[in-house]
């Protein structure tokens, strides 16, 4: 049975920025990320309706179905999509390949792929002309408060590679997803960290991870002559355990290798 909307609510045009620290950058700067309001297209076809008096709205429902069904049928053919006029639904490769053995690779692995989306110039110029209503800092929530390296027993800002650390700090606990997780990022000489991730080494064996605490090994392949700050990475509440809408970061102070 169909589910129509009869009402909504309009926006006036105008968005709110929530402002994040910049890790990448070690400076004063911040990242601004829009505060999205999402409409589904039972709204959208409510909208139709009140702009073209007599639309079919049980029509318009079936339309959207059918071409929703098309286009999921097209991606999983490997087509990209012009959705509309709006832009391109395309598929990206997710991962990176091994040398020449990966053109002997006939079958994808699982996340191989991705979906984006390129908007057009229409969709574009539709944005352009909306106004900040406001800017806010974020509460981050999650914070490094101190590692022990827990072979020297030393709090001083020193790690053994290849060994088991402890991070105290609040909002620590990781979730499960790939992105999550204790990344090492090395420093350039202006101390702020690598912008390239692919330079960073995360921590592939946590062994205790509490919102309070968490412990885990240093890579053993880390470079001993570098500087590093820990970067941590999760999108779980520590309240409730649900997925948080943005990713939740701490970064650490200065530490070196032993």
């Amino acid at each position: 049975m169909a589910t129509f909307v009869t009402t909504f609510s309009d926006t006036n045009g105008k968005g709110t920025i929530k402002l994040y620290p910049d890790h990448l950058n070690g400076d004063s700067s911040y990242v601004g990320r829009f505060d999205r309001k999402t409409v589904d297209i039972n709204t959208l076809i409510a909208r139709i309706q009140e702009k073209k008096a007599g639309t079919n709205e049980l029509a318009l429902q079936h339309s959207a179905a059918f071409i929703k069904e098309e286009v999921i049928e097209a991606l999983s053919k490997g087509e990209a999509v012009n959705l509309l006029d709006l832009g391109t639904l395309y598929i990206s490769v997710n991962v990176k390949f091994d040398g020449p053995a990966a053109e002997k690779k006939q079958k994808a692995d699982k996340k191989t792929f991705r979906v984006k989306f390129t908007p057009s110039p229409l969709v574009q110029s539709a944005v352009d002309s909306i106004e900040i209503e406001r800017m806010y800092m974020a509460n981050v929530g999650s914070e490094i408060i101190s590692i022990k390296d827990n072979y020297t027993g030393l709090t001083d800002g020193t790690v053994s590679a290849g060994k088991d650390i402890e991070i105290k700090g609040k909002n620590l606990k990781l979730d499960d997803s790939e992105a999550s997780g204790i990344y090492f990022c090395p420093l350039d000489e202006k101390g702020n960290i690598a912008t390239d991730e692919s330079r960073w080494l995360k921590s592939k064996k946590v062994i205790y991870n509490k919102p309070q605490t968490i412990r885990c090994y240093v890579p053993d392949d880390i470079d001993k002559t570098a500087e590093y700050k820990i970067l941590l990475r999760t999108s779980k509440s520590s309240r409730n355990r649900q997925p948080l809408k943005e990713k939740r970061e701490a970064l650490s102070g200065i530490i070196k290798v032993v």
